[in-house]
């Protein structure tokens, strides 16, 4: 019987070591906690994206992100529907142009706005001076983007009716465009518009269009992503409010940090600095202008739709007041 015990025991002893050395070799393999890509425009309105992630305010929230690159947020947006990116930062024209395809896309937060960062330019040799010149010109914009409304919204409210050639050009390729004179002008934003005026002195001009369009630059997520990494998105709006707090108290450090990333000169992101305001909001402001955008869409016939998309269900502001201020209890 003492025999038959120790052999129990033996046995239970050694299963109890198996099953310890299982439940260790299993937690090995448990993933750690997930990497979230965000696309990034390539442009200083993505400032406070860049600064929480090289001061390493990413990594004090305990979150692992990777920036993506692109040049402008239309191509962001793209990369957030291809699943490529996670988040992305894009103007409010590019939310506007794409709620006509999808509602599976929600703003967590506007990051900042410019009222100054589209840019009307053309050649200075040429014969254009003012909007009224541009009847039968050929235009780059980049379609589907704050470049194509802020132009077509300009001619409307100058009440001119010209007929123009609309050529969809990459913001990267517009300046050389007009240079080759393929078109006559462009509208493009900064720091494209900036890249010219440096490259050709002298050769560009630019039209006087400041405090027409205030453009909303915005960090969008994928609805079903919105709900089940809520708390996370929570984390990393805190991380870009600490980044707008370090853009406010230290400009001159910050435009270091952007101009290394944006491989541009300190200077030129200083020359353009003054024309950003960053800070974290997300109200009826956004949901008026993307209404007012949507409005011109269906008068100018860009989409085959009728009637407004609702905005409100394109934006959700719980994850940007839990960061800022108190949570909300989200009601069904």
């Amino acid at each position: 019987m003492e025999r038959l015990l120790l052999l129990v025991f033996a046995l239970l002893g050694l299963v109890l070591l198996v099953l310890g050395q299982t439940r260790t070799s299993i937690s090995e393999f448990i993933p750690a906690e997930r990497t979230f890509k965000i696309g990034v425009s390539m442009t200083p309105l993505s400032s406070p994206v860049i600064i929480a992630d090289r001061l390493g305010y990413f990594a004090d929230e305990k979150l692992e992100v990777l920036l993506e690159p692109y040049k402008g947020g239309n191509a962001c947006f793209e990369a957030l529907i291809r699943f490529d990116v996670d988040l992305a930062t894009s103007s409010d024209s590019v939310m506007m142009f794409n709620s006509f395809k999808r509602n599976d896309f929600v703003a967590l937060a506007s990051i900042a706005q410019s009222d100054n960062d589209v840019k009307i330019m053309m050649r200075a040799d040429g014969d254009i001076d003012s909007l009224e010149d541009i009847a039968g010109k050929k235009i780059a914009i980049v379609k589907g983007s704050a470049s194509e409304y802020f132009f077509d919204m300009l001619m409307m409210l100058h009440n001119l009716h010209t007929t123009t050639v609309n050529i969809d050009l990459p913001p990267n390729e517009q300046g050389a465009a007009l240079m080759a004179r393929a078109v006559d002008v462009i509208s493009i934003w900064e720091p494209y518009s900036y890249h010219l005026q440096q490259n050709y002195p002298g050769q560009v001009k630019t039209l006087d269009t400041q405090g027409y369009y205030t453009l909303s630059f915005n960090l969008i997520a994928r609805k079903p992503d919105n709900m089940e990494y809520q708390k996370e998105h929570f984390r990393i709006l805190r991380a870009l409010q600490r980044a707008i707090e370090y853009i406010h108290s230290n400009p001159q450090q910050a435009q270091v940090i952007i101009a290394e990333y944006l491989n541009v000169p300190r200077m030129q992101v200083a020359g353009l600095w003054s024309d950003y305001l960053f800070r974290l909001s997300l109200d009826n402001t956004l949901v008026s202008t993307l209404n007012a955008q949507a409005r011109w869409a269906i008068y100018k016939g860009f989409t085959e739709q009728e009637e407004l998309p609702d905005y409100r269900l394109y934006i959700d502001p719980l994850a940007l007041n839990e960061a800022l201020y108190k949570p909300l209890v989200r009601t069904k």
